[in-house]
């Protein structure tokens, strides 16, 4: 998540949220947290379209002692989308199995993402051209063939095994993530269209260093820890997305199908790198 969590300065159109839905969970008025850079965004518009998947969009907030914390979930990016003729804000005062819902079905979001551009699109397959292009191009004794070197230890060999077990016709992304092959290549296209190496030589080799290393790292390491416990990051979710909240019970309509089928289908399905 944090490699698309930006600071907002004032909210945006398509998350109607103002001072009053958010007052209860804020330090301050929303003004103020504004201001202070205090509120930082999620947009998944980038998923928008891959098999009816909610491409969602989640409203953070960073307490006095640093704390992050979700204080409002749209699942969908406009009321139009999938036939729905409502579009909720889900927050944490509403009833306790809708935000823990909202919270799934957004981190589903999360999952999807991370598994298919987060980590094997540009940490492997985007670097895999770079180590291929330091080798063709640059001479060994050159400064820049030497400060690259180190940070492309064991990638090429960990793509020739790894690769296939990820996107081939019987891989985990076919078996385990929401959007399945089709969806993960779509989106690392689509992710494409944003990367450029067209700027100056120290900002080059630095991306490409912190890709390789703090970066892979990050989003590496701690698959285990964050995907072990299912709802936390549910890369398989079945059933309908939340709908509207109007039960007395506070459940959305979906709540009750949905729920026995997320924990059921996402127990297992995790992956960490090969």
């Amino acid at each position: 998540m944090f490699a698309v969590l930006k600071y907002f300065t004032k909210t945006p159109s398509k998350l109607p949220v103002n001072n009053q839905m958010l007052k209860p969970f804020l330090e301050m008025s929303l003004k103020e947290a504004l201001t202070k850079k205090r509120i930082f965004i999620v947009d998944y518009e980038i998923m928008d379209g891959l098999l009816t998947k909610p491409s969602s969009i989640a409203f953070f907030y960073q307490h006095n002692d640093g704390t992050l914390i979700p204080i409002a979930i749209q699942l969908f990016q406009k009321l139009s989308n999938y036939f729905r003729s409502d579009n909720s804000v889900f927050l944490p005062s509403d009833p306790e199995y809708t935000w823990i819902l909202a919270k799934m079905w957004f981190n589903g979001a999360d999952a999807n993402y991370h598994e298919s551009v987060s980590l094997p699109e540009f940490t492997h397959l985007k670097m895999e051209g770079v180590v291929a292009i330091t080798h063709l191009q640059i001479y060994i004794k050159n400064p820049i063939y030497k400060l690259l070197m180190p940070h492309f230890f064991y990638l090429l060999a960990i793509n020739w095994t790894g690769i296939p077990l990820l996107l081939g016709n019987n891989g985990y992304i076919v078996k385990l993530l929401n959007i399945g092959r089709d969806g993960a290549t779509e989106l690392i296209r689509r992710k494409n269209k944003s990367w450029r190496l067209d700027v100056d030589v120290c900002l080059t080799l630095t991306s490409i260093n912190f890709t390789c290393s703090a970066k892979h790292e990050a989003v590496t390491f701690r698959q285990y820890e964050e995907y072990a416990f299912p709802p936390n990051f549910s890369i398989t979710l079945r059933g309908i997305s939340q709908k509207p909240k109007t039960t007395e019970r506070g459940e959305t309509s979906a709540t009750s199908s949905t729920r026995r089928n997320n924990v059921r289908q996402a127990g297992h399905n995790r992956h960490t790198e090969h």
